[in-house]
């Protein structure tokens, strides 16, 4: 699909880009939240990545408040809370005195 139709006049009508698929180079958090907002508004995507498939990988990640704000945005509330686990305190230790900071 081109990016616009050229007419005799030599003039461009260019067609709009959210008639176009979006790739989405990245299948991590931010490439996913991206192809969920997009499907949202009824923009279609492709989310390609090097990994073979999507699957659980490394011990887990640690997410900032603000996050939280984009996941209800999005909808993801609900069953983000059902998976994430929620810690009581957080102790930050200084690397170079193994000292409570």
């Amino acid at each position: 699909m081109g990016r616009g139709t050229v007419f005799a006049t030599g003039k461009i009508q260019m067609t709009s880009w959210k008639d176009q698929q979006v790739l989405i180079v990245g299948g991590g958090i931010g490439g996913l939240a991206a192809a969920l907002a997009l499907a949202r508004q009824g923009i279609p995507s492709q989310v390609v990545d090097q990994a073979a498939e999507f699957k659980e990988i490394g011990a887990g990640i640690q997410l900032g408040p603000n996050v939280f704000w984009m996941f209800e945005k999005l909808g993801l509330i609900e069953s983000i809370s059902a998976l994430a686990v929620f810690p009581n305190n957080l102790v930050m230790l200084a690397r170079t005195i193994a000292a409570r900071l």
